[in-house]
Protein backbone atom coordinates (compact mmCIF):
# COMPACT_ATOMS: atom_id res chain seq x y z
CA UNK A 1 0.00 0.00 0.00
CA UNK A 2 3.54 2.24 0.75
CA UNK A 3 4.86 1.81 -2.48
CA UNK A 4 1.51 1.96 -4.25
CA UNK A 5 1.01 5.33 -2.83
CA UNK A 6 4.68 6.49 -3.06
CA UNK A 7 4.25 5.86 -7.12
CA UNK A 8 1.47 7.56 -7.29
CA UNK A 9 2.68 10.59 -5.48
CA UNK A 10 5.95 10.82 -7.90
CA UNK A 11 3.69 10.36 -10.82
CA UNK A 12 1.41 12.82 -10.06
CA UNK A 13 4.19 15.55 -9.25
CA UNK A 14 5.92 14.78 -12.78
CA UNK A 15 2.59 14.75 -14.47
CA UNK A 16 1.78 18.30 -13.07
CA UNK A 17 5.19 19.54 -13.79
CA UNK A 18 5.09 17.91 -17.31
CA UNK A 19 2.36 20.07 -17.69
CA UNK A 20 2.75 23.06 -15.71
CA UNK A 21 6.33 23.83 -17.05
CA UNK A 22 8.20 23.65 -20.03
CA UNK A 23 10.18 20.90 -18.57
CA UNK A 24 9.70 17.57 -20.77
CA UNK A 25 8.41 14.31 -18.67
CA UNK A 26 11.94 12.83 -18.63
CA UNK A 27 13.32 15.78 -17.31
CA UNK A 28 10.92 16.17 -14.46
CA UNK A 29 11.03 12.56 -13.71
CA UNK A 30 14.83 12.48 -13.58
CA UNK A 31 14.96 15.79 -11.12
CA UNK A 32 12.10 14.74 -8.45
CA UNK A 33 12.81 11.09 -8.00
CA UNK A 34 16.26 12.13 -6.21
CA UNK A 35 14.89 14.79 -4.39
CA UNK A 36 11.85 12.78 -3.43
CA UNK A 37 13.96 10.06 -2.26
CA UNK A 38 15.90 12.31 0.55
CA UNK A 39 13.39 14.14 1.38
CA UNK A 40 11.59 10.60 2.12
CA UNK A 41 15.28 9.42 3.65
CA UNK A 42 14.80 12.59 5.67
CA UNK A 43 11.59 11.88 7.08
CA UNK A 44 12.27 8.32 8.10
CA UNK A 45 15.48 8.75 9.94
CA UNK A 46 15.60 11.92 10.65
CA UNK A 47 17.02 14.95 8.62
CA UNK A 48 20.73 14.32 9.80
CA UNK A 49 20.85 10.99 8.07
CA UNK A 50 20.77 12.76 4.96
CA UNK A 51 23.97 13.74 5.42
CA UNK A 52 25.28 10.64 7.12
CA UNK A 53 24.18 8.58 3.45
CA UNK A 54 26.57 6.34 2.10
Amino acid sequence: MIVTGHILMLGGIVVILDRATEYSFQTALITIVPVYALLWSGLRKGVGSICHMS
